[in-house]
């Protein structure tokens, strides 16, 4: 019965992960909560100081952690600072240091402090994510939480904190590797602790001898995230050396943008290429890549394209790229030319099988003909985001007439602070009129404003239908004045016409059920 507990347990504090404010708590209630909490928490610790906090609260945050950190360290990491000399910092101290230290005492970290008592856990042992930077072209943290050391002592620093990581963290799933120095394929117990890797992030630029290292270990990454610039033959090896990558992520900056081949490491990624089910590709720098990777993506599930660059780029591509039956979701980013041919030509050749698009861009003068071909050939379409200029709205109405098994939809678009609720109007009434049975997520609450009296006649006209999943709505200014707003969506819930109304984004709801 404990074990039994103890599951199901561990299963409800997984599924309310995501929701710190809950599961801190939890750590309080008994020994055994405690118990189960704090490797959850400790999976990805990384996360709370990535996190969008103003930049003084997420030092903070990181700063403590890399005092536990540096609290877990062996005697025999700590002899060897201490022989560096690493107790007496050397760098200058900049002025917004001394800022940092009036607003933080003691900010200093001591590296050689050893703690007090016995931690009442392994923390480290926990940790199945290592990080390094905060993001590609973000600050290195080491460099960030130990500004008062200088470059030399700060190196060494990272190389015990990895040994420590990769002497104690058991079965690391995550590992970035963008701008790390140290062989980690060398240090202690990382043939047990990397065997398992699941996710690596990394660059092109980093030390190829680093992934000869984990070539040797790694053999089941599933995901790779590559900032691609240059040819790299260890990055190769690697990725030629894994049993079945499934996600492909590759970015480049625009600075970075030529037209460039990137050597193995092409021809590494097409041996993959049948058991891709995800990827993301700029489009300007890898034209000659899609005409081999494309037809190969036979169970491709989501892909998603990006344009950096606007229209500079001519784009052949071979007929019939996606007769595949398992293609269900297509993103993009930016819509120029070059984009728009390319999304339309996979929407038309998709058969029919595409059931989220997803385009993350301004709308432009594409946006119609888009949502004409959406309408002609993605019948099983069920997820919808787009930003809708007014021009397109009958556009919009087809593809509403034309794809019966739309499920949410999610509406939006810039004004410069200019907004009419007449046009919200519009678009209520063409939801009114042409929505399909199966719709009910509706998240329409950043395309416009919209009255009081015109949402009362959209929700009475909605009686009867499935119950909405709406998004938060904004009211017109004049509205405002006399605003029983909450009251009408309480009275539509008690009726049933609503059945959550919260800030949510509808494709969330959808996206963890498919693991992307």
């Amino acid at each position: 019965m404990n074990k039994l507990n103890h599951d199901c347990l561990t299963i409800i504090f997984e599924v309310i992960y995501n929701d710190k404010n809950s599961l801190y708590p939890c750590l309080l209630v008994c020994k055994l909560w405690c118990k189960i909490v704090v490797p959850i928490l400790w999976r990805n610790p990384w996360e709370i100081i990535t996190k969008p906090f103003s930049n003084l609260k997420k030092f903070e945050k990181a700063r403590k952690f890399f005092i536990i950190i540096l609290l877990h360290l062996p005697e025999e990491s700590r002899m060897l600072l201490k022989s560096q000399v690493i107790d007496k910092p050397q760098r200058r101290i900049p002025l917004l240091n001394h800022i940092l230290n009036y607003i933080f005492k003691n900010q200093k970290i001591d590296i050689l402090k050893r703690p007090q008592q016995k931690f009442l856990f392994n923390y480290i042992s926990f940790c199945k994510y290592i990080k390094y930077k905060i993001h590609h072209y973000g600050p290195n943290l080491y460099e960030k939480i130990f500004q008062h050391y200088d470059i030399r002592q700060i190196r060494l620093l990272e190389q015990e904190i990895y040994k420590l990581f990769i002497n104690k963290c058991h079965k690391i799933k995550f590992l970035d590797t963008i701008g790390v120095r140290h062989p980690l394929y060398r240090f202690p117990r990382a043939e047990i602790s990397l065997a398992e890797l699941h996710e690596l992030y990394c660059s092109s630029k980093d030390d190829s001898s680093l992934f000869y290292g984990l070539a040797q270990i790694c053999k089941f990454i599933e995901k790779f995230c590559i900032y691609l610039t240059s040819s790299n033959s260890g990055l190769a090896k690697l990725i030629e050396m894994q049993q079945k990558v499934k996600y492909l992520i590759i970015k480049n900056h625009i600075n970075d943008i030529t037209q460039n081949e990137y050597g193995d490491i092409d021809l590494a990624i097409l041996k993959h290429a049948h058991n891709l089910i995800y990827v993301s590709l700029p489009i300007e720098n890898f034209l000659y890549f899609y005409n081999h990777l494309f037809p190969k993506l036979i169970n491709i599930k989501k892909l998603k394209l990006y344009n950096q660059i606007f229209d500079i780029f001519d784009i052949e591509l071979y007929k019939n790229l996606f007769d595949h039956p398992k293609f269900q979701i297509l993103q993009i980013n930016l819509l120029f030319s070059a984009t728009f041919y390319v999304a339309s030509r996979i929407i038309q050749e998709s058969d029919n099988n595409l059931q989220i698009i997803l385009m993350d861009f301004n709308a432009s003068h594409y946006t119609g003909q888009l949502l004409n071909i959406i309408s002609q050939y993605c019948s099983q379409l069920k997820y919808l985001r787009i930003d809708l200029d007014d021009m397109y709205l009958h556009n919009f109405e087809q593809v509403l007439l034309n794809c019966q098994s739309l499920e949410g939809i999610y509406i939006y678009h810039y004004r410069d602070g200019i907004y009419l609720p007449e046009i919200g109007d519009k678009l209520l009434k063409i939801l009114i009129k042409s929505a399909p049975s199966s719709l009910y997520k509706i998240d329409i609450g950043s395309y416009n404003v919209y009255k009081i009296d015109s949402l009362t006649k959209f929700f009475e006209n909605w009686v009867g239908r499935k119950s909405l999943w709406l998004s938060s709505i904004s009211i017109y200014d004049d509205d405002k004045i006399n605003n029983n707003f909450n009251e009408m969506i309480e009275y539509y819930k008690f009726l049933g016409v609503i059945e959550m109304y919260k800030d949510f984004c509808f494709i969330n709801e959808f996206k963890f059920n498919n693991n992307f």
